[in-house]
């Protein structure tokens, strides 16, 4: 059961804080902890002190696992909405002779019911590598400023999802107008995405003990990523929510720390929406910048992560690349779900492309920081020719084999940024 302990009478002068802000201490015991419990009483019995939980505590935690839970304050345990007898009556129950009645603010880290917050999340770029990040490969991928998607949030008082005007339609001018929009946004718009970012954020803080504030919102989301060419737009509109909810809720990397955080986002798409990707575009976004990521099977299995490294952005800003895309994209889940079936099958010729998309990494990662460009080109025409042999041309798609052509046709060396749709390369020469 609960119990609350105060600090020995000598200290409690310490305290500067009004009564009313004071929030005693909650424990709540594993049952396993009982025994233990009655016999730590039974041998402090004699003590001259009273005898405290935090004492226990010191001695339990230095013998088996003792699992916390965060608790918001009070404030935000009422929510925005509370009224002054709210909070009046939280304190007279909290500590029975409270003599003053002001009502507690909110606390700092907690937007205030009028805030709109606005977090954004960038189009990524996989440099080299990709896809062995979905294969327990290594990687470098970055971040672009020229497209973003943006989530807004706010106090309401009920939970609510906006729809989008334009990618979530269902009002159309005609067949024709269906046909047209169908074609170029796809069928699967954001308002799933930002429903199975709430839930999975919900699911992660209440398995974990993170006591979420009694807070309703209202969320909606904007992009300008194009669509369904491998940048990435589904996990930023999730990686751009998922920060809107961290901070409306009052949460930091103390609660979700930021290399677990790229974990949680892919799970929204892998779990919830049954969408074939890797850790890599969500390390990216979360991180954001040039970052290189190793995605070391034991490291996953162990702890959830893997090896995440930021490289100076010099690195690359000193170099020529471009960046070209489709006008109408696919869906990049197809395009993973044959190769994963034959890489879980033991096939040897997916392990050995996978091996060396990963070990290009590394290669990728020299020629960055000693600025060899050639080498770093060289690199990119590897890339592709292995994802080529992998997936093989008919999966390639003749007008994503094309663009690669004509950076060729140019003396510039191209691949996938992605899964498909748009392609990142570099030109020496100029």
């Amino acid at each position: 059961g609960p119990f609350a302990s105060l600090p020995p009478p000598l200290q409690r002068s310490s305290f500067s804080l009004p009564a009313e802000l004071l929030v005693p201490p909650l424990f709540v015991l594993q049952g396993s902890l009982i025994p233990k419990l009655r016999l730590f009483v039974a041998e402090r019995s004699g003590a001259p002190l009273p005898t405290t939980l935090e004492e226990f505590f010191e001695q339990a935690v230095r013998r088996d696992p003792v699992f916390a839970m965060r608790l918001p304050a009070p404030a935000a345990v009422l929510g925005p909405d509370a009224s002054l007898e709210d909070y009046s009556k939280l304190a007279k129950a909290a500590r029975p002779h409270v003599q003053s009645r002001r009502a507690m603010p909110a606390p700092p880290s907690t937007p205030g019911p009028e805030e709109i917050l606005r977090c954004r999340a960038f189009a990524r770029v996989g440099l080299v590598g990709n896809p062995s990040d979905g294969y327990f490969g290594r990687t470098i991928a970055c971040t672009i400023s020229n497209f973003w998607a943006e989530a807004e949030l706010w106090a309401s008082k009920r939970v609510q999802l906006l729809p989008h005007p334009l990618f979530d339609p269902s009002s159309f001018e005609g067949l024709g107008d269906l046909h047209t929009v169908g074609k170029r946004e796809g069928y699967h718009g954001g308002m799933r995405v930002m429903m199975a970012t709430c839930k999975k954020f919900y699911e992660y803080c209440t398995e974990r003990g993170i006591v979420l504030p009694k807070r309703n919102f209202t969320a909606r989301y904007d992009t300008n990523i194009p669509r369904q060419v491998g940048l990435s737009g589904s996990s930023a509109i999730i990686t751009a929510l998922f920060r809107c909810l961290m901070r409306f809720h009052g949460l930091t990397t103390s609660d979700i720390p930021q290399e677990i955080q790229p974990s949680v986002i892919l799970s929204v798409e892998t779990d919830e929406l049954g969408i074939a990707a890797g850790l890599q575009d969500r390390v990216a976004q979360v991180y954001e910048g040039v970052v290189f990521m190793d995605f070391d099977r034991d490291l996953l299995e162990k702890r959830g992560y893997g090896v995440y490294e930021r490289l100076p952005i010099e690195q690359l800003q000193r170099l020529t690349l471009f960046l070209a895309y489709q006008s109408e994209g696919s869906d990049s889940g197809r395009v993973h779900s044959s190769v994963r079936a034959r890489w879980e099958s033991g096939d040897e010729s997916v392990l050995s492309a996978m091996r060396g998309l990963a070990d290009s990494a590394v290669e990728a990662r020299r020629a960055l920081s000693e600025g060899d460009e050639e080498g770093l080109m060289g690199i990119f025409e590897s890339n592709q020719r292995t994802r080529v042999d992998l997936f093989g041309p008919e999966v390639i798609g003749e007008r994503n084999q094309r663009m690669v052509d004509i950076a060729r046709e140019h003396g510039c060396a191209a691949k996938f940024s992605g899964s498909g749709g748009a392609v990142v390369g570099g030109c020496p020469w100029s």
